[in-house]
């Protein structure tokens, strides 16, 4: 069972105040500087009783634009779409990891990678398993990093130093809302289990069509993986292996370098052309080719991981909160993100109740989840938007 330790006097579960973390004793929170207004959830340390076996060793890992990108609380302070895919937000990543730590104690590490090198946000500095990487140090060739671009980023992560055999490849507006376990991310066999619905159908050229009818100045290589045709239900948790991304770049290197040669996400066939567009996303690309090469499974409960919501919709919001296992939560602006930001709070403040979502059967699950994230919502407001040069994550 995963226990919150708290200041008994304040029932300060999920909070931090000033730059003390509260450990389990009042004294601590007692110390100067300690202002209840400043609250923070990061900086409530989570301890957790072993249950019989060691789990896997897993790590997460998030591509990330940083603490600078992300934006006040000020009134009228709204997320736009090209602000988005510049990575600027409210702090998601904060709530992200502290359901980690409520939901998924047992993992290892939490590697956050960033354009130089960087210290840990004061939110995550009571927590030895969050480790900042420079990104730029993972890229085979220096000149493509800095970069503002997620899928360049997503192209390294299997490089990075220490990283355990299985991991999960995260994203910042992800947020868990039920415990889950190593068996919810990888099969006994140590497989990847992809929550997104895959089969032959579903899989396409990488870049929308053959080769030989692509056009522009920036083509990419002969040798491409296949990428799944909708983005729909895509952006949200991935399961990897460094083995298999190995493989993948082993056979499709070149591939692997043009990614990553891109600053911002790249609209083919012409790199000077800014927008929003999804081909190459690990999201994508990843599952697709688990399911070519049967190298991984399909989720039996995918809704576990939830759906997409807009902040605005209030009501897709409660819903999945309610119902799903997970929440990738989207277009926010200041009062409807406190309002999304106050459910997970609740939840995370009862972690120990249904394990797994709440509702009548997976069958009804899977049907909530279809209308809470439409085909491409994500992805409907703002791909192939034009967009500064700045642009990206």
């Amino acid at each position: 069972m995963t226990r919150m330790v708290t200041c008994a006097w304040l029932t300060c579960a999920l909070l931090f105040v000033g730059t003390h973390a509260c450990d389990g004793t009042a004294a601590v929170c007692e110390k100067p500087g300690f202002d209840v207004h400043q609250r923070s959830l990061l900086q409530v340390r989570t301890h957790s009783k072993k249950l019989g076996a060691t789990p896997r060793l897993i790590d997460f890992v998030y591509c990330w634009s940083g603490e600078s990108q992300q934006h006040g609380m000020a009134a009228g302070t709204e997320e736009t779409p090209t602000e988005h895919i510049e990575g600027y937000g409210f702090n998601e990543m904060q709530y992200s990891i502290r359901s980690l730590q409520v939901f998924v104690p047992w993992f290892n590490k939490v590697y956050l990678l960033v354009n130089g090198q960087a210290q840990p946000p004061a939110w995550a500095a009571g927590d030895s398993r969050i480790v900042m990487v420079d990104r730029c140090t993972l890229f085979p060739r220096k000149s493509d990093c800095p970069t503002k671009n997620t899928a360049a980023c997503e192209a390294v992560i299997h490089r990075i130093p220490g990283l355990t055999e299985h991991f999960v490849n995260m994203q910042d507006d992800w947020i868990l809302l039920r415990k889950m376990s190593p068996s919810d991310f990888f099969s006994a066999s140590g497989r990847p289990q992809y929550a997104v619905p895959v089969s032959k159908d579903s899989l396409m050229d990488m870049y929308g069509r053959p080769w030989k009818s692509l056009s522009g100045p920036d083509m990419p290589p002969d040798q491409v993986p296949h990428r799944l045709k909708s983005f729909a239900r895509t952006h949200r948790a991935m399961p990897m292996t460094i083995s298999f991304s190995m493989r993948l770049d082993k056979e499709f290197p070149d591939w692997f370098a043009f990614v990553r040669s891109h600053k911002t996400r790249f609209v083919c066939c012409n790199a000077s052309t800014f927008g929003n567009d999804l081909d190459e996303m690990t999201c994508r690309m990843y599952p697709a080719m688990l399911y070519k090469y049967g190298a991984g499974d399909q989720l039996q409960k995918p809704a576990l991981y939830g759906g997409a919501c807009s902040c605005k919709d209030r009501a897709c919001v409660k819903r999945t909160v309610a119902t799903m296992g997970a929440i990738a939560i989207q277009e926010c602006g200041p009062r409807d993100w406190r309002f999304a930001r106050s459910l997970f709070v609740k939840a995370m403040q009862n972690p120990d109740r249904a394990q797994h979502p709440i509702a009548a059967s997976d069958v009804g699950l899977d049907r909530a989840m279809e209308t809470s994230e439409a085909p491409d919502s994500e992805a409907a407001s703002v791909q192939r938007q034009s967009v500064p040069a700045s642009a990206q994550r």
